[in-house]
């Protein structure tokens, strides 16, 4: 006899039924053809990472340029992808001071979901992208492709990889104050 007065495998086959009914009774209840099955709540990492097209990129990133040039700011571009440690690090410290308000402030963020290096592999080549996360800071230059743009700073950081980069959203907010600032002397 188990702890609950069944032998175990009575018991077993009782958790089975109960499985097998609530999923049968889900599939019951669900959503006829006029009903639609409501949607889960978005994903936020998902909405940070989007799949473009290199012509949805490019006018992504042409709309930060529009934007930045009209409101005095830089556009930062983020080569990223959803597999990598280090860029959901990044994503994280984007979230705390002083790096949430340098770049609220400061600059028009465009991420480039890189996938697995299998898409935008032009731009990925023409800023030397060797991996991820990868930073490119840049000064604005609408109606140009963005590889013809001024760099004002280029990396890779590795927050949860590497122990000697970057690793706080202070030293993230520091390089790029530095990458604005140098530009306004």
């Amino acid at each position: 006899m188990s702890c609950c007065g069944e032998p175990p495998k009575r018991r077993n086959w009782l958790v089975l039924g109960g499985i097998l009914i609530t999923i049968v009774g889900l599939g019951i209840a669900g959503a006829t053809a006029s009903e639609p099955v409501a949607q889960a709540p978005t994903d936020t990492a998902k909405a940070y990472w989007v799949k473009r097209t290199d012509a949805e990129l490019d006018a992504v990133i042409e709309g930060a340029c529009t934007d930045a040039v009209a409101n005095k700011r830089q556009v930062l571009l983020t080569f990223s992808a959803t597999w990598c440690g280090d860029c959901r690090k990044i994503k994280s410290l984007e979230a705390e001071s002083p790096l949430r308000e340098e770049l609220e402030q400061h600059w028009n963020k465009v991420v480039v979901d890189v996938g697995r290096f299998d898409r935008h592999e032009k731009l990925i080549e023409q800023f030397g992208v060797s991996g991820i996360a990868h930073l490119v800071a840049l000064s604005p230059s609408c109606g140009k492709p963005v590889g013809d743009w001024t760099i004002l700073r280029s990396g890779k950081f590795e927050p949860a990889t590497n122990p000697d980069g970057v690793r706080t959203a202070a030293g993230l907010a520091k390089w790029l104050t530095g990458a604005r600032t140098e530009t306004d002397q």
